[in-house]
């Protein structure tokens, strides 16, 4: 297990806005991909525990805290999960464009319905560094 700062850069390029943020995280290999842990500060006392698991074919999220969700990005195709957060519950689904994993980069890119509602499409980064 390596502990590693992840550099998260996420596009939504229907509402042209970037987001970016730094976060402390453990990178670890498991079975044929890997899997990065950490947590996110979203401010006003909520706090969310984010397991990412990557591979080449397929990226999975889940989230606990303030924010809960689990969903899977698999190239070429729609899949479904749900989100809840501090204004209820929405049905989520992504059809994932493309996946470019290597042990220190990760880059996804997909369309976002949230209750049936087009959201956009959405271009995530992430990249991390070891701590010395």
């Amino acid at each position: 297990m390596q502990s590693v700062t992840i550099h998260i850069t996420t596009n939504i390029k229907q509402q042209g806005q970037k987001l970016e943020q730094t976060c402390s995280g453990k990178l670890f290999p498991k079975g044929e991909g890997w899997y990065l842990v950490y947590k996110e500060d979203l401010g006003e006392n909520q706090e969310v525990s984010s397991t990412i698991k990557l591979s080449k074919e397929q990226v999975t999220i889940i989230r606990t805290g303030s924010i809960r969700m689990r969903q899977e990005y698999i190239p070429g195709q729609w899949t479904e999960g749900k989100y809840e957060g501090p204004f209820g519950m929405m049905w989520m689904e992504t059809k994932t464009d493309h996946i470019d994993f290597s042990e220190r980069h990760m880059s996804l890119s997909y369309q976002l319905k949230l209750n049936g509602e087009d959201m956009g499409r959405y271009e995530v980064a992430m990249k991390m560094e070891a701590k010395s």
